[in-house]
């Protein structure tokens, strides 16, 4: 059986995640130290909080597979269209769950957000391990836009690899942004990301002006209170910024569910600083800022291989990866 859930349901659907839901389909799996239970009570209170957008597959009296479909009011802005987000977790063998079932639980989802007259955009992301997933998604018009990995930096499962400080090159100086340097950051975005090859500029309907607008709103919107730091590295002789990189801490929930996850949420440095060690100081200020026995984690496109050495150098690891979808519904 396949549908929505009721309100009513919410609550023994939080009982059943908390007591069964495997590893495998939980958020932050790929941090070692933090325990299953945890992860389960993270992911029921989420869903527990939830009012509507709801979709299950039941097999008998288990829940098989859930989806989870949200607005998106920061990216439907920026994109000037209506966007969601879809979310789905595989709690079944794949090898139980039929194509059809997954086939109408994706149906569903996408079906409670169509708009006459209104295309709308709804992102996908799943672990790269759920094939059966990744094949619903691509039977149901989600074309892959990209595939990143989370790369973990965790203190607590081993030593920092390495180093915990270096120096800057000359005539260059870290410190944190401050409201003064909006109009700067929202440039070296604009500069540093014109030629990325993330999702939103491998979407050919968003196109590659208004993907490159997504990265300079989303470094203003750290500075203006998203993240917890944004620092900045800057030419003194110059005085242009070469480099940030924002940074958040734990969320209160995961704090009380013994999840303590730092996130790195994004980073540039300018094309004209590329290769000077810019990104490993500016990584190294942030891990240092939430706390060097806080475990962080930092997604990164699977092709954005320099990024990745970065953070090898410094005793992070490639813990996992997940791919994102787009689908326009017309």
């Amino acid at each position: 059986m396949t549908g929505p859930l009721a309100v009513e349901q919410l609550g023994g659907l939080g009982d059943w995640i908390r007591g069964n839901a495997p590893r495998s389909s939980l958020p932050f799996r790929f941090v070692s130290s933090a325990t299953t239970p945890a992860l389960r009570k993270l992911l029921a209170a989420d869903l527990s909080a939830a009012t509507d957008g709801l979709f299950a597959h039941h097999k008998m009296d288990s829940v098989a597979a859930l989806a989870r479909i949200q607005p998106q009011p920061w990216e439907s802005e920026v994109l000037s269209a209506a966007a969601f987000s879809l979310n789905a977790w595989l709690f079944a063998d794949p090898c139980e769950l039929s194509p059809a079932a997954l086939d109408a639980l994706i149906q569903g989802a996408l079906h409670s957000v169509r708009r006459p007259s209104e295309s709308v955009l709804v992102a996908a992301k799943c672990w790269a391990s759920d094939i059966p997933l990744v094949h619903a998604l691509e039977r149901n018009g989600f074309l892959l836009m990209d595939t990143a990995v989370d790369v973990l930096y965790d203190p607590i499962v081993g030593k920092r690899a390495g180093p915990v400080s270096m120096p800057l090159p000359d005539g260059l100086a870290l410190r944190l942004a401050g409201p003064e340097d909006s109009a700067a950051l929202r440039a070296l975005a604009g500069l540093a990301f014109a030629r990325h090859f993330g999702r939103f500029h491998s979407d050919p309907r968003i196109g590659r002006e208004r993907a490159t607008l997504v990265y300079q709103e989303w470094i203003c919107a750290c500075l203006d209170g998203w993240a917890d730091f944004v620092f900045v590295v800057e030419d003194l002789a110059a005085k242009e910024l070469a480099g940030f990189s924002a940074w958040k801490k734990p969320s209160a929930r995961a704090r009380s569910l013994q999840l303590p996850l730092g996130h790195y949420s994004i980073g540039a440095v300018s094309p004209a600083f590329s290769g000077r060690g810019l990104f490993k100081n500016l990584t190294l200020a942030g891990t240092k800022a939430l706390g060097e026995n806080l475990a962080v984690e930092g997604p990164t496109h699977l092709h954005n291989l320099a990024v990745q050495r970065g953070y090898l150098s410094l005793g992070w690891k490639i813990a996992d990866s997940r791919h994102t979808f787009h689908a326009w519904l017309e």
